[in-house]
């Protein structure tokens, strides 16, 4: 999701992205931090998505309640930085793939500096 991505997008945009962490071993990842550090009140397990499996790992979620709660948490996460980007007035948008744009801001900033090319 981007700043632009319309709010409506951002639940299933999002469920992929939690899926596809789950997929890739998030919860093991998760159940081997833990075997590091088993303090539920250390700063690693407060992230969003860490705060849920340990919960899922605690036995207080069920997996498919975890990933719900995640998505939850993840989605009103995004509304805060959407809302946050978009009150940036100042900034310049770009998609990431438009090279062409981005190149051509970034030599007339550099033209500002007086930057010799």
């Amino acid at each position: 999701p981007t700043p632009s991505t319309p709010l409506s997008q951002l639940p299933p945009a999002l469920d992929r992205r939690i899926g596809i962490m789950l997929d890739n071993g998030a919860l093991e990842e998760a159940q081997n931090a833990f075997s590091l550090c088993s303090d539920p009140l250390a700063p690693g397990w407060s992230g969003i998505g860490c705060k849920e499996i340990l919960a899922h790992m605690q036995g207080t979620l069920s997996l498919a309640d975890c990933r719900t709660l995640w998505l939850r948490n993840t989605r009103a996460y995004a509304k805060r930085q959407i809302t946050w980007f978009n009150a940036q007035t100042q900034a310049i948008r770009l998609h990431p793939a438009d090279h062409e744009t981005l190149f051509n801001h970034i030599i007339f900033h550099l033209k500002k500096f007086s930057f010799q090319l």
